[in-house]
C-alpha cells in the first residue's frame, strides 16, 4: 500500500500548527510512499516510534492530509 498526499490543491489544514512530528511526516511524504518505507524514515535515529509513527499517520490520514493509493 502506497500512502500519499491527496490529488489537487493541498486542504486548509495543511497549513494548521501541527505537532513537530506530525509535521516532520507532512514534509517526508510529499509524494506516494510505501508505508514501511514512511515508517522507517520517521523511526530512523530512534528519535521516533514506530507506533509513534503510526499514530501520526492515523491523524493525517483523518485529517485527510494523506490518502492511501
Amino acid at each position: 500500500h502506497l500512502i500519499g498526499p491527496p490529488d489537487g490543491a493541498p486542504p486548509k489544514l495543511h497549513a494548521a500548527a501541527w505537532p513537530p512530528l506530525v509535521r516532520r511526516l507532512l514534509v517526508l511524504v510529499d509524494h506516494p510512499k510505501p508505508l514501511r518505507e514512511v515508517l522507517a524514515a520517521m523511526a530512523q535515529g530512534g528519535a521516533v516510534t514506530a507506533s509513534e509513527a503510526l499514530r501520526a499517520v492515523d491523524v493525517l490520514l483523518i485529517a485527510k492530509l494523506l490518502v492511501w493509493r
